[in-house]
């Protein structure tokens, strides 16, 4: 890497660690924003038609290859056959934009069970499948039926956001304590991205470094400290050699009196 002040890049995680490792060469400080499996939990209390239609017109968002995609839907106290009802009857099936990479995402879906609506598929696939480890990063969304809010929590690693609908304040509250993430958006799913007054950005494997807003602003600054002394410093009186008095008053400073 040259020697810039900062480098920022966008893309998948693999990619990310090589960046990060040209740039220690030249100790250059790095803003990652990386892949995420952002997760959508739809929670007993969603109306199940409402959030199908968010978390399916975020996915269709230039064919789901957007790095805060709702890539899969934890399903509590709904069944997978229930969403894709509703998903039918929310009429989102058409997409404008073509996938960059089909053949990666066929090999990805490779065994999984998919319910086509026309340009986006919903897929269902046993556990420790490809779908459930991999960025999707394309229009496929995952369906995972769960027992119950812990049990989610502790399957969400990191993502860019997570996206929750039909949570109570103590729902919210207990996703928010157990996970980590670059945002916890409740009701909707993707548009919090162009509130340019929010920080943007990841946790660990999703990326590191904020960017928008103050935070923005604090991240590709150097918050350099200034110090202007006049004559009459009170430090001056601790520099050597110390009076007796100075080290009274020290040792009253420190809580040694």
């Amino acid at each position: 890497a040259q020697p810039w002040d900062h480098l920022v890049f966008t893309g998948g995680t693999a990619t990310g660690r090589r960046v990060m490792q040209a740039a220690a060469a030249n100790l250059t400080p790095v803003t990652l924003e990386l892949g995420g499996k952002c997760p959508a939990i739809v929670l007993p209390g969603a109306d199940i038609l409402r959030a199908a239609r968010d978390i399916l017109s975020a996915k269709a968002i230039n064919a789901g290859q957007t790095c805060v995609a709702p890539d899969t839907v934890f399903l509590l106290g709904h069944h997978v056959a229930d969403f894709i009802a509703a998903a039918r009857a929310s009429g989102i099936s058409a997409l404008e934009t073509e996938t960059i990479n089909p053949a990666r995402l066929a090999g990805l879906c490779e065994g999984a069970a998919l319910t086509s609506l026309g340009g986006l598929s919903l897929a269902t696939a046993p556990e420790g499948h490809a779908l459930h480890r991999e960025e999707i990063f394309g229009p496929v969304l995952a369906l995972r039926e769960w027992p119950d809010l812990a049990s989610a929590i502790a399957a969400i690693y990191r993502p860019l956001a997570i996206y929750l609908f039909g949570a109570t304040r103590a729902e919210e509250a207990a996703v928010a304590d157990g996970t980590r993430s670059g945002a916890l958006v409740c009701g909707r799913a993707v548009d919090y991205a162009a509130f340019h007054a929010l920080p943007f950005g990841g946790v660990g494997a999703s990326g590191f470094g904020r960017r928008n807003g103050q935070a923005g602003f604090d991240e590709f600054s150097n918050l350099r400290a200034r110090v202007r002394h006049g004559r009459l410093s009170l430090s001056r009186m601790f520099d050597f050699p110390r009076s007796a008095g100075a080290l009274k008053m020290a040792r009253r400073l420190v809580g040694m009196s």
